[in-house]
């Protein structure tokens, strides 16, 4: 007999108005290449500054009349994705102001006529810190950043002390989550707590190297907060629910998998990690944290 899977859950707040809000602002361009200033300069030319591009996101808002914290929202090297929104629905849900940057669509996805293309993922964050930091409904000193794959290896850039190249001044983001990031071994220096999830059966990352940059970066500041969770037998995008289920035998080929206990523990692992470091109060309280598992908790899966 043919099963149907069907997923469950987040029904709760998406129905009760819990969207986002299409945006448009304004990138913040870092340097030219190295290459190009080369080559400009063998021919006595200086290149005039980059433009400013106009970037699309998606934009969420808690039911508060009160300045709340943000999170800048880091797509994979896939390209935006419905399970990046899903995120970004559940951590506005909990309290943060969300903007998701839709820096590129997925392979599989046509960019809206009117929305811009741009790869330079810290010039793009850097755009959505100026962009939150001015509205009346966000506290700009509580900001922080969140990135899946290669948006998480760019959030370690975007947390680092030392400032990418090219920037004029360096912009304040308060944590990092970081999802299935690529980590150098070597660790380095921060200036923000940091949150790293992945899988051990992840096939485009070595797990290992996560554990030593928490070690390397620990050592060279013993108050540095690296918090490193691996999930037994997780792929690379557990997260995403369109891939298929951990232990569907049909699709044996696939080197990702929908992990559902994984992906309910990041939801928990992210929100206590933010809520500490973003919110004035801390910790969740225990009544919001029974809250958010019991939201969390609806999110399964049905075979039939």
């Amino acid at each position: 007999m043919k099963k149907i899977i069907l997923l469950l859950g987040f029904l709760s707040f998406c129905s009760a108005g819990w969207g986002l809000e299409e945006v448009s602002f304004l990138s913040e361009p870092g340097p030219h290449s190295a290459f190009k200033v080369k080559r400009a300069k063998a021919k006595g030319e200086t290149l005039p500054p980059k433009e400013k591009i106009e970037l699309t996101g998606y934009l969420g808002r808690p039911d508060t009349h009160s300045p709340s914290p943000a999170i800048v929202l880091l797509h994979s090297g896939f390209g935006l994705q419905q399970y990046h929104k899903t995120w970004a629905k559940k951590l506005t849900h909990s309290g943060f102001v969300t903007l998701l940057i839709h820096s590129y669509s997925g392979i599989d996805h046509k960019l809206k006529p009117k929305i811009n293309e741009s790869k330079d993922v810290v010039s793009n964050a850097y755009g959505a810190y100026e962009f939150l930091r001015n509205q009346s409904y966000v506290d700009p000193t509580r900001i922080g950043v969140m990135g899946w794959s290669s948006g998480g290896r760019h959030a370690f850039s975007l947390v680092s002390e030392e400032m990418p190249p090219g920037r004029v001044q360096q912009k304040q983001f308060k944590a990092g989550v970081m999802i299935y990031p690529n980590c150098s071994p070597d660790g380095g220096s921060y200036r923000s707590p940091m949150l790293i999830l992945l899988g051990d059966n992840d096939q485009y990352l070595v797990n290992g190297d996560c554990s030593q940059f928490k070690a390397e970066t620990q050592r060279l500041n013993n108050r540095q907060t690296v918090d490193v969770h691996v999930y037994p037998g997780a792929t690379h995008f557990y997260d995403d629910s369109s891939q298929p289920l951990e232990g569907d035998q049909k699709n044996t080929e696939t080197r990702y998998r929908y992990n559902s206990d994984a992906h309910l523990d990041s939801i928990n692992k992210v929100l206590q990690f933010m809520h500490q470091h973003l919110n004035k109060q801390g910790l969740l309280s225990p009544e919001l944290l029974s809250t958010n598992l019991a939201n969390s908790s609806k999110w399964h899966i049905v075979v039939v």
